[in-house]
């Protein structure tokens, strides 16, 4: 009886051990979008958005915070400043943190809030402590929230690197502008299919080529990327593909035309960028550009035969 009677407390122990463990929630897997209140961390460990740029840019100017005696908290005035999300980041030195284990920008680069705006990142800590009113003595700093905003944390001086910038410098990145060439060189024959190929000009950047710039002291890569090519014939005729097309016999990109004439044929190319900060994963820019380059002029004829007797 008394072997029953001590075992009782390890066998209810044991058993809320096992409500807990089946009660526990489990962290949400990464989403392209994230709820405003955070998407807790995956199973590799990663962080996926934190505060919505909302959230962070309404952090409230008073908290509660600790009292320094008799236990407790209080409602005070409070400053903000971010660090990267590293476990001996310091908020007495904001900024980012040498060997934090990976680019911050990986887990927010490219990912949307609650509200759909796109974040850029580092995925950043927020910090905060009491600011006395009385005489502006502040106390220990507070470990806050996680934010892929942090540009938008109120009161933070540190210029940061924004997604606007990075947007701004894909928008002023020339994109090069696809010609075309067609063989055989020359007139073409009614109805006998040219082939038709992308050619590139000296100038620009061309699919998958990358241009790099230095913004705030961080290193950021555009890339552009190929979407389609948009072929037309002069005959009202046109082709969308990914394909260049290319020379004979193996070019896939073929066109003939049913009359004789003059007809201008061209390319358009529509491009998305992609960005890459600090060598982080190359994740999309918003929106599309198309551009055209120079058209080329084809002459189409009429092939006759004559019967000549000599």
């Amino acid at each position: 009886m008394e072997i029953l009677t001590s075992r009782f407390p390890r066998l209810r122990l044991v058993a809320a051990v096992v409500v807990l463990l089946l009660a526990a929630p489990a962290w949400p897997a990464v989403a392209a979008r994230c709820g405003e209140n955070g998407c807790g961390r995956t199973g590799d460990g990663k962080t996926a958005v934190g505060l919505s740029e909302a959230r962070t840019a309404g952090l409230p100017g008073e908290r509660a915070v600790p009292r320094k005696k008799g236990g407790g908290s209080r409602v005070v005035p409070v400053e903000y400043t971010v660090t990267d999300d590293c476990s001996y980041a310091n908020p007495n030195h904001p900024g980012p943190t040498p060997d934090c284990g990976g680019s911050g920008y990986d887990q927010c680069a490219g990912r949307a809030d609650a509200d759909g705006v796109t974040a850029l990142g580092p995925l950043s800590r927020v910090w905060y402590r009491a600011l006395s009113p009385a005489d502006r003595s502040t106390s220990a700093w507070q470990r806050g929230e996680l934010t892929c905003f942090p540009e938008a944390v109120p009161g933070v001086s540190t210029p940061q690197l924004t997604m606007a910038m990075v947007t701004q410098q894909w928008s002023t990145t020339p994109v090069a502008e696809p010609g075309v060439s067609l063989q055989p060189d020359g007139p073409a024959l009614v109805t006998k299919p040219s082939f038709v190929q992308v050619t590139w000009p000296v100038t620009g950047l061309r699919p998958d080529q990358v241009r790099a710039v230095t913004l705030l002291g961080h290193q950021v890569r555009i890339k552009a990327v190929l979407q389609t090519f948009t072929y037309s014939f002069g005959d009202g005729t046109t082709v969308k593909t990914t394909s260049p097309g290319g020379r004979w016999p193996d070019g896939n990109v073929r066109h003939g035309w049913e009359h004789a004439g003059t007809y201008t044929v061209g390319v358009s190319a529509t491009y998305t960028g992609q960005f890459s900060v600090d060598g982080s994963e190359w994740a999309d820019l918003p929106g599309a550009t198309t551009v055209a380059g120079s058209t080329h002029q084809q002459r189409v004829v009429t092939l006759k035969t004559r019967l000549v007797i000599e």
